[in-house]
């Protein structure tokens, strides 16, 4: 059987449209989004990078709020309005919280944690942080570097009473941790293998090593 004959690489916007699905965040159920990647359709799967067209309907949510150890992405909003929420997942618990980690999880100098060395994705609750929120509106453009320092702008997109549409991008690594603060759960994706692994990761002091 021979090869499916790649597209065009002008994509019109009535095709785009139309390609648009439905798609649920598997830890939020609020989270709905119809999108489609439109670089995957004009054959850039091995480019390494990946551009989407979304859609949230009036006051949907994109996503769980989260952030990226590895894989950058970006955001342009092209029509109606929303508000990005921000959680500076970077700080730590209450004292309370630190003491009942320390006691819970002694190191010893000679024990081993599993991924002791990862950065952590601390367990906050919604009403225990603040979560700044930033009107957005088209013409807006949005990025997030991914790294060891992502998780100050752990974010998510929630639609405004007109609905949201927005172009989305970034860096496809073959390796990614993203983490999601609010619920203590980091998600590790393999890309080459196709296998991903969601955790749930405790803090652990370290500052004796």
């Amino acid at each position: 059987m021979s090869e499916k004959e790649p597209h065009h690489p002008l994509l019109k916007a009535e095709e785009i449209d139309s390609a648009l699905k439905g798609h649920g965040h598997y830890l939020n159920r609020e989270a709905v989004r119809h999108s489609t990647c439109m670089s995957d359709t004009v054959g850039m799967q091995k480019s390494g990078l990946g551009v989407h067209k979304v859609r949230l309907e009036p006051h949907c949510e994109s996503t769980q709020i989260h952030y990226h150890l590895n894989d950058s992405e970006w955001l342009y909003i092209l029509s109606g309005s929303g508000i990005l929420q921000l959680i500076d997942s970077s700080i730590l618990g209450n004292q309370e919280e630190e003491e009942k980690n320390q006691k819970s999880h002694p190191r010893e100098k000679d024990s081993k944690v599993p991924n002791a060395s990862l950065p952590i994705a601390n367990n906050i609750n919604r009403q225990d942080v603040d979560i700044e929120e930033r009107e957005v509106s088209p013409g807006d453009f949005i990025g997030f570097q991914g790294g060891t320092k992502a998780g100050k702008y752990a974010h998510g997109l929630k639609a405004g009473s007109k609905g949201l549409e927005y172009l989305m991008g970034g860096t496809r690594k073959d390796f990614d941790i993203c983490c999601y603060p609010e619920l203590g759960i980091s998600n590790i994706a393999d890309k080459l293998s196709g296998q991903e692994i969601i955790t749930k990761i405790d803090t652990v002091d370290t500052s004796s090593q």
